[in-house]
C-alpha cells in the first residue's frame, strides 16, 4: 500500500448493520501510520467511501511548511473556551425524553408510533436550542436503526439543502430524497411540521417508513 508493506484488518457487523457491508483499514507495518481506510456497502467488492495513500515518504517536516501567519486584522478565537463554556450552558439544561414529555414540550404535533416498518421505538426526545427545537425518535438498533427529525416547518417550504433532489411522494405529500449504497435521506413537510428521515436501508424501506408515519 503506497509502496510500503502493510497490514489489513477489514471488519463486518454481525447484525443490526443496515446496508454497511463491512470496513477495511490498511497500516504500515513497520511504522503503523494508516494508509487506507475504505468504506463498503453489502455485496460490494469495491468500496463505497475510501481515502487511500498512493505515495508516502517519512522524514522530517520542516516548520516552514506547518506556520502559518494570520493576516492583519485577523480575530483569534480560544475554541477551548468556547467549549467549555457550551458544556456550562448545556449542563443546567433539562433534558426532555419519552413521548408524553416531549409532545407536551414541543411547539408542533410530534408523530411517533409504537413501531415503524416493524422496528420498535426505542427512543424519543426533544433537542436543539430554545429557538429551533426538534424531536428526536429512534427506531430499532444499531446501524439499521432509522431516525426521525420532526421539527416546527418555516412558511419557505422544506426546500433548503436537499431541494434539489429527486422528488417523489409521500401521501400525497412531495418529498426529497438522497439515496446512496449506504443509505437513505428523506425530507418533506406535512401540515405545520417538517420531517428529516434517515437510515441505513434501501429507498422503498425509507419511503416506505415516511407514508406510515401519516
Amino acid at each position: 500500500m503506497a509502496g510500503q508493506e502493510a497490514y489489513t484488518v477489514r471488519v463486518s457487523p454481525k447484525h443490526d448493520g443496515g446496508l454497511l457491508g463491512a470496513a477495511q483499514l490498511a497500516f504500515d507495518a513497520a511504522r503503523g501510520v494508516p494508509l487506507q481506510l475504505g468504506i463498503y456497502a453489502q455485496g460490494a467488492s469495491t468500496p463505497v467511501l475510501e481515502l487511500a495513500a498512493t505515495d508516502i515518504s517519512y522524514g522530517p517536516v520542516p516548520s516552514s511548511d506547518v506556520d502559518v501567519t494570520p493576516p492583519a486584522g485577523a480575530k483569534t478565537v480560544d475554541l477551548g473556551s468556547l467549549t467549555r463554556n457550551a458544556n456550562t450552558a448545556q449542563s443546567g439544561q433539562v433534558r426532555v425524553t419519552g413521548l408524553q414529555a416531549v409532545q407536551a414540550a414541543a411547539s408542533f404535533p410530534v408523530v411517533a408510533p409504537d413501531t415503524l416498518v416493524g422496528l420498535p421505538r426505542q427512543d424519543v426526545r426533544l433537542v436543539g436550542n430554545s429557538d429551533a427545537k426538534a424531536a428526536l425518535v429512534v427506531y430499532g438498533h444499531g446501524l439499521g436503526a432509522i431516525v426521525v427529525v420532526e421539527r416546527q416547518a418555516n412558511a419557505g417550504g422544506n426546500n433548503g439543502a436537499m431541494g434539489s433532489l429527486p422528488q417523489v411522494s409521500i401521501n400525497g405529500v412531495t418529498a426529497h430524497e438522497l439515496a446512496t449504497q449506504l443509505g437513505t435521506v428523506l425530507t418533506w413537510k406535512q401540515g405545520e411540521v417538517s420531517y428529516v428521515l434517515a437510515g441505513s436501508v434501501p429507498p422503498a424501506a425509507a419511503e416506505a417508513a415516511a407514508r406510515a408515519l401519516g
